[in-house]
């Protein structure tokens, strides 16, 4: 059985496509959760040293 180099052309073709589209997709996907990902940590970090912070000013307080 021999296979047309145009039918191996086409399959190379969707094949190629596909494998961008997903990684078009996943980075795009990746990027945009990263994005969320990281205004969520900053938050968590913001909200971490206001909470250390205040419990220092506590401490601080109780000596005085």
């Amino acid at each position: 059985m021999v296979i047309s180099n145009q039918f191996i052309d086409f399959i190379y073709y969707v094949v190629h496509s596909l494998v961008l589209n997903i990684r078009n997709g996943l980075e795009f996907y990746a990027k945009s959760f990263f994005s969320m990902g990281f205004s969520k940590i900053n938050l968590t970090l913001i909200t971490v040293n206001n909470v250390i912070a205040g419990f220092k000013a506590y401490i601080h307080q109780g000596h005085s």
